[in-house]
């Protein structure tokens, strides 16, 4: 699952079958969130979006809607299923739905 997260302002990812290219990097990230304060120092490969922040004890894989809205035009669609709608350059729609 990864979440589209319009109040996080990083993408952050714990599951390592969803990415690749995991790496450390001379930079360190921290996050705080219901879980408590979550440091790291790696990065991932995330196709078809670029690099995220991996750590794989945070709580889900989380897109940050700040970062995916420079990247893609994003729509919300509050009619149909309260779907946050990412448009790809191909054409595809990805949707993430309320949770």
């Amino acid at each position: 699952m990864i979440l589209l997260d319009n109040q996080s302002t990083v993408d952050l990812f714990c599951d390592k079958k969803l990415v690749s290219q995991i790496h450390e990097v001379d930079d360190t990230m921290t996050v705080k969130g219901n879980g408590g304060l979550l440091t790291t120092n790696k990065k991932a490969f995330l196709k078809n979006y670029g690099m995220v922040w991996f750590h794989p004890q945070a709580i889900t894989n989380i897109l940050s809607l700040k970062n995916v809205q420079e990247k893609f035009q994003v729509t919300f669609d509050s009619d149909t299923n309260n779907a946050f709608v990412v448009h790809k350059p191909n054409g595809d729609q990805l949707r993430f739905n309320m949770h």
